[in-house]
């Protein structure tokens, strides 16, 4: 025999937990349907004209990314040289309005024609303005295409990248919807994420000394534009 239901439950044969799923929903309703837009950005938009030995020079920002993702979406984005010929390409994304212009950038990758190979977390010991570790994402990616003279040209390249909110940082997409969702819903705050990338492109043989000046520019660079530190 089945215990009596109480109130709304017994009335009509409502499962109590889909009462409880509707209160639920109702709660997270209000505390999402005024949240107020954080203004305040975890980074700065400024990149720097130089970097120690690391020279920068603006990078364009295509017309179709400007349309894709949105009218108020920032961007900021150079392309760092040392005297040795390396080259760093280091940029930033600020969302607008429209926070679905900050998204999964495997995504964009493989639209783009890129490969993954492989991917995972890299870390970098920061030291300032306080020590921390910096987690990004790697990610190996490999394109084929046609040169003018019929040759196929393969290129290979690392790609890092990772999300900042005021007083968040991660390298997971998932990770940064979740923060996403659980400071609209108990904080009511909807930050204005940010996007941070980086592509190297290897030497064959030499990825050790290309880590570690990924992870020097990286020490270098990021507290000069970055104000969260995790």
């Amino acid at each position: 025999m089945n215990p009596p239901r109480a109130g709304i439950a017994r009335s009509f044969g409502i499962p109590a937990t889909l009462i409880a799923l509707v209160l639920l929903a109702l709660v997270i309703t209000r505390k999402t349907t005024d949240v107020h837009a954080e203004a305040t950005a975890g980074i700065s938009m400024q990149l720097p004209a130089r970097i120690g030995e690391w020279v920068g020079a603006d990078a364009p920002v295509a017309q179709i990314e400007r349309d894709y993702l949105g009218p108020d979406t920032e961007f900021a984005r150079k392309i760092y040289r040392d005297s040795k010929g390396r080259e760093i390409f280091l940029g930033l994304v600020l969302s607008g309005r429209d926070r679905s212009s900050i998204h999964a950038a495997e995504a964009c990758l493989v639209g783009q024609g890129w490969t993954i190979r492989e991917g995972g977390i890299f870390r970098v010991p920061m030291d300032s303005p306080k020590p921390y570790a910096l987690d990004m994402m790697r990610l190996v990616i490999t394109r084929s295409a046609r040169a003018p003279d019929g040759r196929t040209v393969s290129a290979r390249n690392w790609y890092y990248y990772w999300f900042v909110g005021k007083n968040r940082l991660t390298p997971r997409h998932l990770n940064r919807i979740l923060w996403t969702a659980f400071d609209r819903i108990f904080s009511n705050v909807h930050h204005r994420w940010a996007y941070v990338a980086l592509i190297v492109n290897p030497p064959p043989g030499r990825e050790k000394e290309t880590e570690e000046m990924v992870r020097d520019f990286v020490r270098a660079a990021v507290p000069l534009f970055q104000k969260t530190t995790g």
